[in-house]
């Protein structure tokens, strides 16, 4: 978990083709995605299109996302995980 917090999300561009057996299914996932697509507190650079398929069940996507990452800020994490996991036993 600490070793997330060195992530920072700079992009994310996520594309979903969804459909169920029961239409009902799918306009129920479509309307709980509905609020993230339109929210104006996300970030400009992430989007989500979600494109629901009423009459057929199907699942595709496509997903663009950049992240950054400073490699020597993750010394600390993994050097603390090597000493818990093979250091001398207590």
């Amino acid at each position: 978990l600490n070793l997330l917090k060195r992530l920072r999300l700079k992009r994310a561009i996520i594309v979903a083709k969804f459909g169920f057996d029961d239409p009902a299914e799918t306009g129920q996932v479509y309307g709980a995605l509905l609020p993230i697509m339109l929210s104006v507190n996300r970030p400009a650079d992430f989007k989500l299109v979600a494109q629901p398929h009423f009459d057929h069940r199907c699942f595709d996507g496509e997903a663009d996302v950049h992240v950054q990452l400073t490699p020597i800020s993750l010394a600390i994490p993994i050097l603390g995980f090597i000493w818990q996991a093979f250091g001398p036993k207590r």
